[in-house]
């Protein structure tokens, strides 16, 4: 009876609200979701994509449980806890010249086309941080809210973009995208 007891006390059931970042929902959570859904399959998570102002929000007033978001900002009433690091790669089509290169510069980056995030995206302030501390400008052509517009973008040869390592993985692998540390 007391193990029967024990086995009940540590049983996770119940709905799990979870908001995130499209980068971070598609390309790094799967697993994790996948070991924590099989360790408590009495747990319901619902997984919600959206953009990290409002998850702030929703984690704020309840509206969700968990908020994940890039380049987390300490915000009153939250706890912040570290996921994990990334990987920021320079990406280009097979086809450019760039995607010969073994490692970019950032200087290598200067005037040509770029696909960038959104301005009011964690990842695109951060990238933007690093250019002016290098004083390297970037041509920005194109800005899109999410990691695969992004992808598309410059797979079709539109520019050249800077995104976490782990979200062209399988691009990578399939030769639709080169990526190059920095």
């Amino acid at each position: 009876m007391e193990n029967h007891l024990q086995v009940l006390s540590n049983s996770i059931a119940g709905s799990l609200r979870v908001a995130t970042v499209y980068s971070v929902g598609l390309h790094e959570l799967p697993p994790y979701l996948k070991t924590f859904m099989k360790r408590y399959p009495a747990a319901n998570v619902r997984l919600e994509y959206s953009r990290s102002n409002r998850i702030y929000d929703d984690v704020s007033s309840g509206s969700v449980d968990l908020g994940i978001v890039a380049y987390p900002v300490r915000r009153s009433g939250l706890e912040i806890i570290k996921f994990r690091e990334d990987t920021m790669v320079v990406i280009a089509a097979p086809s450019h010249p760039l995607a010969k290169k073994k490692f970019a510069e950032l200087g290598d980056l200067a005037r040509l086309p770029f696909v960038a995030f959104e301005r009011d995206v964690p990842t695109r302030r951060n990238v933007d941080r690093i250019m002016r501390a290098a004083n390297v400008p970037l041509d920005v052509i194109m800005e899109f809210d999410n990691i695969e517009t992004i992808k598309r973008a410059v797979e079709v040869e539109v520019g050249v973009s800077i995104v976490p390592l782990i979200t062209v993985q399988s691009e990578v692998k399939a030769k639709t995208l080169v990526a190059i540390p920095f």
